[in-house]
């Protein structure tokens, strides 16, 4: 009897174990085998090492009964089959060899009970789950099988009955050819002694729900004679596109194509464009954006109106104390005037007193401030000027430092930023009566609506209605919005708090829906520059290059220069594969950056969950464990799965962001690895504390960590040990007893903040501590005992990092300076230290001595000191209210800390710093 055995030259390492019988021939069959591979297959007593058979061949290695008889019956051996290909070899398949005293099994042996106590049927067919649509991750199940032999399954997708070339597997990527076909799937189960196939119900595939990602842009000169062009949009999936051009909204005849040529009688009318397009999701209407006003082919009447309008970024604050570029000084702006307010009792006095004057950059370019600072308007006129259009510009401006739209610029305040400008602009248009006027706002606001929680969520309806009213009361042309950078508003902190940076991304979000919902207003994209996120008003060349970036927008060129900022289709990612998994285990993936994409992006993930962290700010989690939702620009996506509960079988998670996919493949081992029954007991604690299950790579790096520090003089010495690991979790279980977890001291207070870049983080306003779980009276004896800090971040403010009570304290800031109390009546200060992160320790080594040591554990400073009783009660990072210093909290940020009841040696600190560092490394990334 001959078995063939089926192996996937793509396969990696799949164990196999496989029996056969005396009398019965084997062949192994390759399977998509690269031109010019070899395949080989050794057979040996224990390891396959040393073979008693090596044999080589292409497409299959046939052995015979004559070959197999030089392998002795009723013991076992191992195999490995390899692929060789361009002088390199790859272990395909493995596993136990076992060759059986019997004959091979025939029909007649099966009654006589040689054949498996229960012959191998199909009870339930295989079903097809997950959304049959293009662009979506379908999974094909086993089905439900009986038979008392162990078996293994195999895949093949089928296309209309046929089946679909490299389709093997229990997931199949739905792909656009297969719009409006039926897409099936078989499934052969084998268990070495017969193969069994069935079918699962087909699914048709259609498109998802037709929807528009990005609207179509009308580009080119509104002038009589030139042609306009209309861009197809980003759509969800491949359509069919009909274009209609209208003059006044009422459609032009036979102007359906996606140029059209200015007539003489467009002169005066609003030109614009709507694209309908269809698929199998739907058929969808959208009006384009760009649509305006057709000035008449060589007129010199006209005149633009430019609005500069919001707050701190819009005057430019950052540009008040430059010196402007050469280009704007030097006459190059052409004839260009901006409104003056005059004299009164009150600003709307001075208002209606106002008038024009020409426009100067160094002198009055921020009229209601300081006079001096420009905006966005200085590069839009210069690039006026390059293109060749020189009709004077009348610039009116009303900007100022921290107006919201919640308050200052809501249309119903009463004499506040809005109303100031509605009354602007009643000046501006009776001094400017009989020009023919084209108008166009340059807008710049949203972080101070950034920096409250309630202001940034009732953002997207103050803007809808700021939009509106804006059209009936101050201006009905093209309005452009800056994006506001997704910085972090939050209270007093600009830059470095969690929340605010969530805020932001509201506003953001806010902003590019209300500006497609007006149908005439663009956004632009300030993120050009992220080394400037870390201040608020940043200066040139910053503000050219928004300035820029807002005549692009008015030209109808931005998307072809800067690609559209509405655009929600990432670039290619990949989540790399999990291997040697724990059976029925929690596993995540890495964290990975999402790019290529503008605004919020959809996320859906079959078999699995997602969560997103903030890449700007230390990974904090922005949304937490889902099947589906967004993820914006700078995110990154962290997936989620249960390990399959079996051995050396592969689960598969799908994943699609803004209609491009990807799958994450975990892996559970062959065999259950042996690992250091501390590493059992810390791993079963983070579990049983749910927290993100470590196995595979993490598992050994874990156990790695215990087999050195084990093998130390050190580890038995400690009484807690906190390192950041992969999740907060595992960062907060104690690696020395595997049982106590960091408690929050002053629980009222705000909570520190974990994330898997910096460890822990302080919030401003924090006076609470992360509880060691120390009792500094009792576990550290008066004259010999050790405490120690990893940090991520130095302090910059002069309080606690490490607090005890009475006579403990250790501060180490960024400018070199330290502090450091060990059972100590009074400070020991040093200066000119190392300024790296990483470690700190100090040790009270006798009566009257204390040492500090560096990141390496080397000793950086020396101090005598006489030795007081600990009388304190808790052991804390931070500044907590109850474990020391009242007042702000330090700002210094943690990968953890460790507390030991003896005096450690420099070469125990040296050491200890090496194998901690070991394991943080492995968790940072």
């Amino acid at each position: 009897m001959k078995r063939t055995i089926s192996v996937k030259a793509a396969q990696r390492s799949k164990r196999y174990d496989l029996q056969f019988y005396a009398g019965e021939s084997l062949a192994f069959a390759v399977q998509d085998r690269p031109e010019g591979a070899v395949a080989v297959l050794t057979i040996g007593a224990d390891t396959a090492a040393n073979p008693v058979i090596e044999f080589t061949g292409q497409d299959a290695i046939f052995l015979d009964v004559d070959t197999l008889a030089v392998i002795p019956e009723g013991r076992q051996w191992k195999y490995n089959f390899w692929l060789k290909h361009n002088g390199t070899a790859v272990l395909i398949r493995y596993g136990a060899f076992d060759k059986l005293e019997s004959l091979a099994p025939t029909q007649s042996d099966s009654e006589s009970g040689n054949n498996p106590s229960q012959p191998l049927a199909g009870i339930v067919a295989p079903v097809i789950s997950g959304s049959a649509q293009v662009g979506q991750v379908l999974q094909c199940s086993e089905g439900g099988w009986i038979g008392s032999a162990p078996r293994s399954f195999s895949y093949q997708w089928l296309r209309n009955e046929a089946a679909i070339e490299g389709a093997i597997g229990p997931s199949y990527e739905v792909m656009p050819d297969d719009d409006g076909i039926s897409i099936a799937c078989t499934v052969t189960a084998d268990d070495g002694f017969s193969q069994i196939m069935a079918t699962a119900t087909a699914v048709n595939i259609t498109f998802p729900p037709l929807s528009n990602l990005a609207l179509p842009v009308i580009s080119g000169s509104f002038t009589t004679g030139e042609t306009l062009l209309v861009s197809d949009g980003l759509w969800s999936g491949p359509v069919t596109l009909g274009q209609q051009w209208t003059r006044g909204g009422v459609d032009i005849a036979g102007a359906t194509s996606a140029s059209y040529g200015i007539l003489p009688n467009d002169a005066g009318e609003t030109i614009g464009c709507r694209l309908t397009a269809q698929n199998s999701g739907g058929v969808m209407t959208v009006q384009a954006s760009g649509a305006r006003d057709v000035a008449a082919g060589g007129a010199t009447d006209g005149a633009l109106l430019l609005v500069v309008a919001g707050q701190s970024n819009s005057r430019t604050a950052g540009t008040s104390s430059a010196t402007p570029p050469t280009r704007y000084t030097d006459g190059s702006l052409g004839d260009v005037s901006i409104f003056m307010r005059g004299t009164g009792d009150n600003v709307m006095a001075e208002i209606a007193d106002g008038a024009f004057a020409a426009y100067d950059v160094t002198s009055n370019a921020d009229p209601d401030n300081s006079g001096t600072a420009w905006g966005s308007e200085a590069e839009f006129i210069y690039q006026m000027r390059q293109s060749g259009d020189m009709r004077p510009v009348y610039v009116v401006k009303e900007s100022q430092n921290g107006q919201s739209l919640a308050e200052d610029w809501h249309p119903d305040a009463s004499a506040d930023n809005f109303e100031q400008l509605e009354a602007k602009m009643v000046e501006v248009r009776a001094a400017l009566a009989g020009l023919s006027l084209e108008e166009v706002t340059l807008w710049n606001q949203g972080e101070a609506d950034a920096n409250i929680l309630a202001s940034s969520e009732a953002y997207a309806a103050n803007w809808a209605y700021f939009l509106e009213q804006y059209r009936s009361r101050v201006s009905g042309g093209l309005f452009i919005a800056e994006r506001i950078r997704p910085l972090g508003y939050e209270g007093a902190s600009i830059t470095d708090n969690s929340l605010g940076f969530l805020q932001a991304w509201m506003v953001r979000e806010a902003t590019l829906a209300g500006a497609v919902a007006d149908g005439n207003a663009l956004v632009v994209d300030t993120d050009f520059d992220t080394s400037n996120f870390s201040s608020i008003h940043p200066t040139e060349p910053w503000i050219e290059n928004k300035g820029l970036r807002c005549y692009a927008a008015y030209a109808g060129t931005y998307d072809g220069a800067y690609g559209s900022i509405l655009d929600t289709v990432p670039d290619t990612f990949d989540f790399a594969d999990a291997v040697d998994v724990t059976p029925g285990a929690s596993v995540s993936s890495a964290a990975i950056l999402i790019e290529g994409i503008e605004r919020q992006a959809p996320v859906s993930v079959t078999g699995g969950e997602f969560r997103t962290l903030n890449s700007l700010d230390g990974d904090y989690v922005v949304s937490d464990w889902a099947s589906s939702g967004f993820v914006d620009k700078f995110q990154k996506i962290q997936l989620r799965t249960m390990a399959s509960g079996d051995a050396s079988t592969s689960f598969i998670v799908g994943v699609d962001i803004g209609g491009v996919t990807d799958t994450w493949a975990v892996t559970t081992y062959a065999s259950a690895p042996s690992f250091e029954p501390e590493t059992e007991a810390f791993m079963g604690q983070v579990a049983a504390n749910g927290g993100l299950g470590i196995s595979g790579v993490d598992a050994s790096a874990l156990d790695a960590f215990y087999v050195s520090a084990k093998a130390s003089t050190w580890f038995g010495k400690l009484l807690k040990l906190y390192l950041r690991l992969g999740d907060q979790v595992a960062s907060s279980l104690d690696l020395v007893g595997q049982s106590e977890s960091l408690a929050l001291v002053n629980p009222s207070g705000q909570s520190y903040v974990w994330s898997a870049a910096a460890g822990w983080t302080p919030q401003e306003t924090s006076n609470t501590g992360l509880d060691l779980g120390v009792n500094p009276s009792t576990e550290l004896p008066q004259d010999g005992s050790t405490l120690g800090v990893f940090y991520s971040a130095l302090a910059t403010n002069t309080r606690g990092d490490l607090n005890g009570g009475n006579g403990i304290f250790l501060r180490a800031t960024n400018a070199g300076a330290a502090r450091y109390l060990l059972n100590s009546g009074g400070n020991s200060n040093a200066s000119g230290l190392t300024t790296d992160t990483g470690m700190r320790a100090v040790v009270r080594d006798s009566a009257s001595s204390l040492r500090l040591h560096g990141p390496d554990g080397a000793i950086i400073n020396s101090a005598t000191a006489p030795s007081i009783p600990p009388t304190g009660t808790n052991l804390s990072l931070g500044n907590a209210t109850t474990g020391g210093e009242t007042g702000i909290q330090s700002d210094a940020r943690f990968f953890g800390g460790f507390a030991a009841g003896a005096a450690l040696s420099e070469a125990e600190l040296q050491s200890l710093a090496v194998t901690c560092e070991d394991l943080l490394s492995h968790f940072a990334g």
